[in-house]
C-alpha cells in the first residue's frame, strides 16, 4: 500500500502529507493509549503520541513559512487515522497488549517508510529536510521501543 511515493509534488504538498500522517499517528496512538494496561507502556505511548503532536506543528509551521495552507491535509489514498485506530482496537482483541503494540508499530512503519521516502526526494530546501530528517529519527525511536518492548512480552523475533 503506498501511502505516500515523495517525489510528484513540491515540498508543501510533501509536508501536508505529512501532517495528515502525524495526526492519523496521534489517532493510532490515541486508541492505543485507552487500550493498553500497562502503566509503563501507557507512559510511553503518550509520549510518543505528544511528539508526533509536536512535529504536527512544527510541520505546519513549516507549511506557513513557505506560504501554503497550514490547515490543509490530504487525501492519503486511505484513511490511515481509522485504518490505525481499527488495527489497534483489532490487537486489542486478539493479543492483548502485545496486539495493540504490534499494531502501534505498524502504524508507525508507515509513517517511517513516508519520512524515509520525503527524505530521500531531490530538491527539498535546507528548513524541510531537517524537519523530515527529525521526524524520520523520532518515529525511527518509536519503532525500536516497540521492538524492544514486544521483546519482552513475547521473546525475540527473527524478521
Amino acid at each position: 500500500m503506498a501511502i505516500f511515493h515523495g517525489h510528484e509534488h513540491g515540498p508543501v504538498h510533501l509536508l501536508e502529507t505529512l501532517v495528515t500522517l502525524e495526526h492519523d499517528a496521534v489517532e493510532g496512538y490515541r486508541s492505543a493509549i485507552a487500550r493498553v494496561d500497562d502503566a509503563r507502556d501507557r507512559e510511553a505511548l503518550t509520549e510518543f503520541m505528544g511528539e508526533h503532536e509536536r512535529m504536527a506543528r512544527r510541520l505546519r509551521d513549516l507549511i506557513a513559512e513557505l506560504g501554503g495552507d497550514p490547515g490543509r491535509e490530504v487525501d492519503t489514498s486511505v484513511h490511515k487515522g481509522r485504518l490505525a485506530r481499527a488495527r489497534v482496537a483489532i490487537g486489542d482483541f486478539t493479543q492483548g497488549e502485545a496486539g495493540i503494540l504490534k499494531n502501534v508499530k505498524a502504524n508507525e512503519d508507515v509513517t517511517a517508510k513516508a519520512f524515509e521516502r520525503a527524505y530521500e526526494r531531490d530538491g527539498l530546501p535546507e528548513p524541510v529536510l531537517r524537519l523530515v530528517r527529525e521526524g524520520e529519527e523520532m518515529v525511527h525511536g518509536h519503532r525500536r521501543w516497540m521492538e524492544m518492548r514486544l521483546d519482552e512480552l513475547e521473546g525475540p523475533h527473527l524478521e
